[in-house]
């Protein structure tokens, strides 16, 4: 099998076009034809949630723990003033790796078999900024033009995103593969392969665009 570029759809490889949208078929090539391979950065390069729950309980003497959001949306976990925690200057620069994230994407960039680029939904010019800045400490060789901010990650063309939202993932279905990032909100997930860091995806992405 082979996946059509063009619709996303995986189609046998004996079909010089893709039945599904009747584009030529190109085969995936580690020299120049690499697939392109979205990363959200919250909760997939990061402990977003983790640490925000952490700084959380700090301030009010809670005692909430990453299994207890079982929906994406934190605001109704932490109210008002937790949101606001993440918006306060220095946040996402101090937000811990996730584990194995940093040498996932060395691996990934220094193979050079995929063409890798970080989206994240910024709610600020200076979340960008502290993002570049956390790259600068973990990864300072990886192109800052490769992080882009964007909320609507239909919007990035693209073959493969790997997020934790499942909406996220549902919204490119129709022309990107997805892979979900476990977390406590989206265990209800069947329709993605799941992954509990991004070390996890070496091999799944080699399957998918590589194997014969």
């Amino acid at each position: 099998m082979t996946v059509c570029r063009e619709c996303g759809k995986e189609v046998s490889k004996e079909f010089k076009y893709c039945p599904y949208c009747g584009k030529t078929l190109e085969s995936w090539d580690k020299r120049n034809n690499r697939p392109r391979v979205l990363i959200d950065f919250d909760n997939c390069i990061n402990t977003f949630t983790e640490y925000l729950l952490e700084v959380y309980n700090a301030r009010t003497g809670c005692d909430l723990k990453i299994e207890d959001i079982k929906e994406y949306n934190l605001e109704k976990y932490i109210g008002q003033y937790g949101i606001s925690i993440f918006r306060e200057k220095g946040f996402f620069e101090a937000v811990p790796e996730k584990a194995g994230s940093v040498s996932a994407l060395k691996n990934l960039i220094e193979s050079k078999d995929y063409d890798v680029y970080i989206i994240s939904a910024c709610g600020s010019n200076e979340e960008l900024e502290e993002k570049f800045k956390w790259f600068d400490k973990y990864l300072p060789e990886f192109n800052k033009n490769r992080i882009i901010r964007c909320k609507e990650k239909d919007l990035i063309s693209g073959d493969v995103l790997i997020d934790d939202c499942l909406d996220n993932l549902d919204n490119v279905a129709p022309y990107m593969k997805g892979i979900v990032m476990d977390m406590p909100f989206n265990k209800e997930n069947k329709k993605y392969p799941r992954i509990n860091n991004l070390m996890e995806a070496l091999p799944l992405l080699e399957n998918m665009f590589y194997t014969a």
